[in-house]
């Protein structure tokens, strides 16, 4: 299955950005909206910068393995760190790091892996637990959270068995988020920021014969007892509606309903994507060992969440 035309631009194919280096796995790329791209090498505990040059550096060490990530306009980098329990803010000029969240109900969270923010610069994020990375349960639930601007957390959601990417809608009346170990797409309608109208099943996805990951060991895990297991990962939107998943088949791209336009296939599993690019017309994909870009007929939306600043805490 493949009708990707209109999406990706005629004869574009997955490029490999970082041909003189492997990372060891990529994750939560975020584009600055100017000229620089964020992204993760998990166990490393490393962020990484890569230049309109070309140039790759490291942003960040002690990241306690970060993952999803989000800029926001007040400057700071907002960084999953699974192995942390938390949230962290990473001011971008001066590299202080504090604490945005890193409990709920008096419990540390499991491992924050993806989140997005909204316009009153409130965030949601996933808390999964995937053992094979090291996490071990903290709560009673894996769980959808919403931090308000006043950093008040609530539990949004917990309906799924894995969840993992999360992006905000166009409209910022509701969620999209990913269950990595079923194929199924959920949508959560929100009657306000954090407050829930209605979840249901919004699109579903390829599955593949069997689903497997890599332990830290590099042994082969598999999951038969999620038959309809995706490893439905990070996921960006266009400005279309247009939604693109990392799975483990490649990235799969839904149209504004739901329906599985084609799956767009890369030479490593893709965890996570995002728009960027002058033209916000590159798709950036981080994928294993790799970065990887394509070129997009289609454009990304430019980011317009903020996040008020706060004092800097000695958490590092």
């Amino acid at each position: 299955m493949n009708s990707l035309e209109g999406l990706v631009k005629p004869g574009s194919q997955p490029k490999r950005l970082n041909n003189s280096e492997n990372f060891t796995f990529t994750e939560g790329p975020g584009w600055d909206n100017d000229s620089i791209l964020y992204f993760s090498d998990c166990p490393t505990h490393t962020t990484k910068v890569l230049r309109q040059s070309g140039q790759f550096e490291t942003f960040r060490s002690q990241t306690r393995s970060g993952n999803g990530m989000a800029l926001t306009h007040g400057g700071e980098l907002l960084v999953c760190e699974g192995v942390g329990n938390r949230i962290s803010a990473v001011d971008i000029q001066s590299k202080s790091v504090r604490t945005v969240v890193n409990e709920y109900n008096s419990l540390p969270l499991n491992a924050p892996n993806d989140l997005v923010l909204d316009r009153s610069g409130g965030i949601y994020f996933t808390d999964p637990v995937f053992t094979h990375a090291g996490s071990k349960p903290q709560q009673d639930a894996e769980a959808i959270y919403y931090v308000s601007p006043e950093y008040e957390i609530s539990r949004l959601w917990s309906g799924a068995y894995k969840p993992n990417g999360i992006v905000l809608r166009p409209d910022a009346e509701s969620l999209l988020v990913a269950d990595s170990f079923s194929n199924i797409i959920w949508c959560i309608e929100l009657s306000a920021p954090g407050n829930i109208r209605n979840v249901y099943e919004w699109g579903h996805l390829e599955i593949p014969n069997k689903a497997y990951v890599y332990d830290m060991n590099g042994k082969e895990i598999f999951f038969p007892e999620y038959p309809d297991a995706t490893l439905a990962d990070g996921m960006a939107l266009d400005t279309i509606g247009n939604l693109y998943v990392t799975t483990q088949l490649g990235i799969q791209a839904l149209d504004v309903k739901g329906n599985l336009i084609g799956i767009l296939e890369f030479p490593e599993q893709p965890a996570n994507c995002a728009f960027g690019g002058q033209d916000m017309q590159t798709l950036f994909v981080a994928a294993q060992t790799s970065i990887y870009s394509i070129d997009m007929s289609v454009k990304g939306p430019v980011s317009y969440t903020h996040l008020r600043a706060h004092e800097t805490d000695s958490y590092l």
